[in-house]
């Protein structure tokens, strides 16, 4: 009565009926009908009560309750750059451990509690570049269940279908991975969203209908992932050459002559070169000096004409 709890015996009075100050609150997530009643008795204006009580009965309609990630880890790593050329970095895991649920499962009686039913999982990155992807290997998806999206920074949207159960939920979001197929990428920090919306919950009803957890609207929960990619160096390509000197005359080797190249998109400029054998005819001396197998000699010398 105005927000305080009402009494076995108390006597409420007509105008704070009116006033729609009595108000009877459900227990919160329980539905159905006759989930609750209670009995009253009418006052006349001579202070008289009905002699036999009544009782008002209570009907409770569900409404949509969101689902839950409970437990669910979005993972939060560090992972390298591949050094292999073109690789970018390999698919990588953004969700350990899932364990979805729904409150409705198990309120609202019509729905079965091991079944999610209708509904999406979409997975986005925050500033997505045209390199990152989003997958999910076609083998964890149960039949019935699509995908879509996902490549060169989109969206990856799973379409679940009405009876997709929840372990089979935990199992698409395990699968779920995230790649980058740039050997540049500079992202840093990438802030990867899953959203699971319940779809309300729509179910086989067991014969050619659909029961759902009461509606109005479908709701959503969010789950964030952090993954920080770490740029690393693709190693340079050189190439054979064949170089041609006269007779008893010395040849000083061009830059050219090494054939340096930087794959991958990488822009590292030459450097150095590292001898690593030495010819078994002549001699090979830098700047006069012999050179020895595993030395480094760098660019500048060689320019310079001293190899």
């Amino acid at each position: 009565l105005d927000g305080t709890a009402v009494t076995a015996g108390q006597v409420v009075a007509l105008g704070d009926i009116t006033d729609g100050k009595l108000v009877y609150t459900p227990a919160e997530n329980v539905n159905g009908d006759g989930v609750a009643s209670f009995t009253f008795s009418v006052q006349d204006s001579r202070d008289g009560f009905d002699t036999t009580p009544n009782t008002i009965t209570v009907n409770v309609t569900p409404q949509n309750d969101a689902p839950d990630f409970n437990d669910t880890t979005g993972v939060v790593d560090t992972v390298n750059e591949s050094t292999d050329v073109n690789k970018g970095v390999p698919a990588t895991a953004i969700i350990t451990g899932a364990n979805v649920g729904d409150i409705d499962l198990s309120t609202t009686g019509a729905l079965d509690s091991d079944t999610f039913g209708g509904g999406t999982i979409t997975v986005s990155i925050g500033s997505a570049d045209a390199s990152e992807q989003l997958t999910i290997d076609s083998s964890a998806l149960p039949t019935g269940v699509t995908a879509t999206g996902g490549a060169n920074g989109t969206n990856l949207v799973i379409t679940l279908d009405n009876d997709t159960t929840i372990a089979q939920v935990n199992a698409i979001l395990d699968a779920i991975r995230y790649s980058t197929t740039s050997d540049t990428f500079t992202g840093g920090e990438r802030t990867i969203t899953t959203t699971l919306s319940d779809g309300n919950n729509v179910q086989p009803d067991g014969s050619s209908g659909t029961v759902d957890a009461g509606g109005p609207n479908p709701l959503s929960q969010t789950l964030i992932s952090k993954i920080t990619v770490v740029e690393k160096n693709d190693p340079p390509v050189g190439g054979d050459q064949t170089v041609t000197t006269k007779e008893d005359t010395g040849y000083a080797l061009k830059e050219a002559d090494f054939h340096y190249s930087q794959p991958g998109g990488e822009t590292d400029s030459f450097k150095a070169v590292r001898i690593d054998t030495l010819p078994a005819s002549g001699t090979l001396t830098l700047n006069g000096t012999a050179v020895t197998a595993g030395q480094v000699i760098a660019l500048g010398d060689i320019s310079d004409g001293k190899l």
